[in-house]
């Protein structure tokens, strides 16, 4: 039977990728965040991957922690560069250098999981003033990577993620329960101490986050549902897809634009900054006989500048088969053959990229919030 859509010329590489030996999609990460140097965006002096209709300078990936187990192998990436105000239609302050840092995140779909099966809401805490270890004057905030207890109290980890399922619980899956979570955060945040319940209390997270009258800082809020992954047709002069294994999805959950000053102090805090996203999946997303979950996940772009072929991840960058391309899976999806799993080179997986290409469906949903720092 011939295959469908197939040029003469790609059947020599379909054949090698059905020899190879079978292995699974399931990964797990190099590290608890990755960046370009694990996602094989292009290096040429710098890292750079262009999606969509941006070229981000840095981005970052990360599992979300304790899914509901229909969901297990979402991701969020969180991806970064400085912005063309005049092209974003945003006017800077006169007599000031500053310009638009703005970070775009993305929640990465195994290829298994049926996008409309997910339903939630995602919290994204802009304004964290923490670090992780190696972070701070010694210019690590680049490659620092962490999770959240180390970086937040485990009292108010517990505190946001109780909070989030009550709220979803006491909506009973219906009505508008992404606006609920933003109006009770916004309440107990200002300093009402407890949720309407008097069930949590944000007290311990004073510490972690701003410890002023606004404890949480600026935050903003997306729903998960009726998400749209990125379409070939949108994505078809990208030369990156970010996400682990490849053929993840992403689905553009919004983003956030801050305007601050462009020294080299001020771009690394900015563009390397933590932000901690609190996920929460009502009973039933996924899978009908899940329970309400939520979670806490502190995401951020990672600069590391790989002195290997490449720039890409080999023996000592932190590749677990030192093949590269954070585990190096990529599951190949052929019309009319099936999956084909391949345990790959860098140099491989570009070729069979330019190949094949990535294609998903249709549109995006997209959300802004402009603050500027100190206001």
């Amino acid at each position: 039977m011939p295959l469908p859509h197939l040029k003469p010329s790609f059947l020599p590489l379909l054949s090698i990728l059905l020899t190879l030996p079978h292995q699974t999609t399931a990964q797990s990460l190099p590290s608890s965040i990755i960046g370009c140097n694990s996602l094989s965006c292009p290096l040429d002096n710098t890292y750079k991957c262009h999606l969509e209709d941006t070229t981000y300078t840095n981005v970052g990936l990360a599992r979300i922690p304790s899914p509901p187990s229909s969901l297990d192998g979402l991701s969020l990436l969180k991806a970064v560069h400085v912005a063309d105000a005049q092209a974003l239609n945003i006017t800077l302050p006169e007599g000031e250098d500053d310009v638009p840092y703005r970070s775009a995140f993305y929640l990465g779909i195994p290829e298994e999981n049926d996008v409309g099966d997910i339903s939630g809401c995602a919290v994204f805490f802009n304004e964290f003033p923490g670090m992780f270890e190696g972070g701070g004057e010694g210019g690590g905030e680049k490659e620092a990577v962490g999770t959240c207890p180390d970086v937040i109290e485990q009292e108010c980890i517990d505190a946001l993620t109780q909070l989030a399922k009550d709220v979803v619980d006491g909506e009973n899956g219906s009505g508008d329960i992404c606006g609920t979570l933003r109006t009770e955060l916004r309440e107990i945040s200002r300093g009402n101490n407890s949720n309407s319940t008097g069930s949590v209390s944000l007290g311990a997270c004073r510490n972690s986050f701003s410890g002023q009258g606004n404890i949480l800082g600026n935050f903003t809020v997306s729903s998960l549902a009726d998400l749209m992954p990125i379409a070939g047709s949108q994505n078809a002069s990208s030369d990156c897809w970010p996400a682990s294994p490849k053929t993840d999805g992403l689905a553009y959950l919004g983003e956030v634009i801050m305007i601050s000053g462009f020294t080299d102090a001020e771009s690394i805090s900015e563009l390397f900054q933590i932000t901690p996203i609190l996920t929460v999946f009502p009973a039933g997303s996924g899978s009908e006989d899940q329970d309400t979950s939520a979670q806490l996940t502190c995401l951020k772009a990672v600069e590391v500048i790989d002195s290997s072929e490449d720039g890409q991840d080999g023996e000592d960058g932190g590749d677990e088969d030192g093949n590269g391309d954070a585990g190096a899976l990529f599951s190949a999806n052929m019309p009319g053959v099936g999956a084909a799993v391949v345990a790959a080179s860098d140099d491989f997986l570009n070729l069979f990229w330019e190949l094949f290409g990535y294609i998903q469906d249709e549109d995006e949903l997209r959300i802004r919030n402009i603050e500027r720092h100190g206001s």
